[in-house]
């Protein structure tokens, strides 16, 4: 547990995780402009991580990339399903433990806030993937999910600005209708 709470090995993890996925994003990703696109913000994002801020934008897109690179492996390396599985339970369980660290969750609801986010993030993985679009587009809707739980944890759970969880909810709506509209359904 000391990579939870120890500040520089959270670093350190997360950096590794970030390494990890923008390398296989890479290698999955036939796009040259699409890869330029995500060295560049894996670069910004690895910048936030080494200066410990903008914690809602580290969870964010490592949820994306991650995302991305799981549905990868299960397409291209035809990894088991309960692997992968277990894997998405792991990473977005480190990914909510570190917004919780930055947030400061109520320490006798900490765990359960992060099984049920963890869990609510395993199910969206699970359920996109019984849809035939592309994994950029799984990957971003699972983003935005990511996206409405920070949201939640800002507005609600931290108890600052409970009105604020209605304009989180509005762009995760806004997202969610243009991305099923503009996704190519059948392919992948």
């Amino acid at each position: 547990m000391a990579f939870l709470y120890s500040t520089k090995l959270r670093k350190i993890t997360l950096t590794i995780l970030l390494i990890w996925a923008s390398v296989f994003f890479w290698f999955l990703s036939g796009q040259l402009v699409v890869n330029i696109i995500i060295v560049f913000a894996s670069m910004m994002c690895l910048g936030a991580i080494l200066s410990d801020q903008n914690t809602h934008y580290t969870t964010i897109y490592l949820s994306f990339l991650t995302a991305y690179v799981l549905y990868g492996y299960t397409s291209v390396n035809n990894l088991p399903t309960w692997l992968i599985m277990a894997g998405v339970l792991v990473i977005y369980l480190y990914l909510f433990a570190n917004l919780e660290q930055k947030m400061e969750f109520i320490t006798g609801q900490r765990l359960i806030y992060l099984f049920i986010f963890a869990l609510l993030s395993l199910e969206t993985f699970i359920f996109l993937s019984y849809f035939i679009i592309s994994p950029i587009n799984r990957s971003l809707i699972l983003a935005m999910v990511v996206y409405t739980i920070c949201g939640f944890c800002d507005s609600i759970i931290s108890q600052k600005k409970p009105k604020l969880m209605l304009s989180y909810l509005l762009v995760f709506l806004i997202v969610f209708v243009t991305m099923l509209l503009t996704a190519a359904w059948g392919q992948i």
